[in-house]
C-alpha cells in the first residue's frame, strides 16, 4: 500500500468512529496530537520533546508518558525517523509524516466544531 492509500485509510478510520468515541480519542490523546503538531513544525529528539513540553508548562510529559507515545507514531506511520550518532550515544529524530499530517487535518476538523471550537476559542482570548 502506498503513502496516499495509508493516509486515506487513516482518514477513513477516524471518520468511522462515531463522536463520542472520537471524542474519547482526542481527549485521551491530546499529548499525542500536541506531539504531532509540534513535530510538524520541526524534526527534534525525544529528550528535546520532553524539555519543551514542560518548559511550556506541560508537567506531565515525563519520559514515562513520552516515549510510549512515539513509539506508538511511530509504529502506526505517523512520524518519520532518522536516528543519528552523537558522540557515544544514539538518538532518534522525529518529525510528522504525511500519514501523521492526515490524522492532524483530522483533529483539527473535530476540534473545529460545535462547543470545542467556541471552548478554545474563548481560552485563547
Amino acid at each position: 500500500m502506498g503513502v496516499n492509500e495509508d493516509i486515506k485509510e487513516e482518514i477513513k478510520r477516524i471518520e468511522r468512529m462515531r463522536i463520542e468515541q472520537l471524542g474519547k480519542f482526542m481527549i485521551k490523546k491530546f499529548l499525542a496530537v500536541f506531539i504531532l503538531w509540534l513535530l510538524k513544525k520541526r524534526r527534534m529528539h525525544g529528550y528535546e520533546i520532553i524539555k519543551t513540553l514542560q518548559k511550556d508548562g506541560m508537567h506531565r510529559a515525563t519520559p514515562s508518558n513520552v516515549y510510549p507515545i512515539l513509539n506508538s507514531m511511530e509504529k502506526r506511520g505517523y512520524l518519520e525517523v532518522k536516528e543519528c550518532k552523537e558522540g557515544k550515544r544514539r538518538k532518534k529524530y522525529y518529525k510528522t509524516s504525511l500519514k501523521g499530517r492526515a490524522v492532524l487535518m483530522a483533529c483539527k476538523k473535530w476540534f473545529a466544531r460545535g462547543l470545542k471550537k467556541e471552548f478554545f476559542k474563548e481560552m485563547v482570548e
